[in-house]
């Protein structure tokens, strides 16, 4: 496992995917959905699973919600996985497999070429087939809101670009977080206008 986002050279023969819109159209998207009150776990994390799945980029996505009073992190989103792993990771605590260290560490993990990795925490995913798994803590301010994880079988890393995408959208998500959390009041407003991209 590394802690550090890993560039991934482009494979011979094979261009990278790309979003069809861009980043910036994607990041758009999701903003607007976001300010008009949309769901973050229900409605716009399943949008960017669908816009980056058929893109080729990602073929699974985890999100965690932090319990606002122990160390225990609840599953809010999945997608690109069968019920039996929605079972297994219905509840994590802070530490256990690649998400909770990332709830305990509040740092993002690039973690690589799974199915040839011995490391316990990435049980989980790699029983799931999965070979490249990007997680990021989803933070306002040092408070931690949750986790947001993208997932690929076929891909050993992602590249560097994917990264700051997935970084992206993970502030984005936060802070609707701390904006739903907050009832849509002006805390919550202020926490979003804060925000910077």
């Amino acid at each position: 496992m590394t802690a550090a986002p890993t560039l991934a050279l482009p494979r011979f023969g094979r261009a990278e995917p790309a979003l069809p819109g861009g980043r910036a159209a994607l990041l758009a998207e999701v903003s607007l959905r976001l300010v008009r009150g949309d769901d973050p776990d229900r409605v716009v994390l399943p949008a960017v699973y669908d816009e980056l799945e058929s893109a080729g980029i990602i073929d699974g996505m985890v999100a965690f919600i932090a319990s606002p009073t122990d160390e225990v992190l609840h599953l809010g989103t999945l997608r690109g996985f069968d019920e039996s792993m929605a079972r297994r990771c219905a509840r994590l605590d802070f530490g256990e497999a690649i998400c909770g260290l990332v709830a305990r560490l509040r740092e993002p993990m690039h973690v690589t070429d799974i199915q040839r990795s011995l490391d316990p925490r990435a049980d989980l995913v790699r029983g799931e087939g999965v070979n490249a798994y990007a997680s990021q803590p989803l933070l306002v301010g040092d408070r931690l809101v949750g986790t947001l994880s993208f997932a690929s079988r076929s891909r050993r890393s992602f590249t560097s670009e994917q990264l700051t995408l997935f970084r992206d959208i993970a502030r984005l998500i936060a802070a609707a977080r701390e904006r739903q959390s907050a009832g849509g009041s002006n805390a919550g407003r202020r926490a979003w206008l804060a925000l910077e991209c």
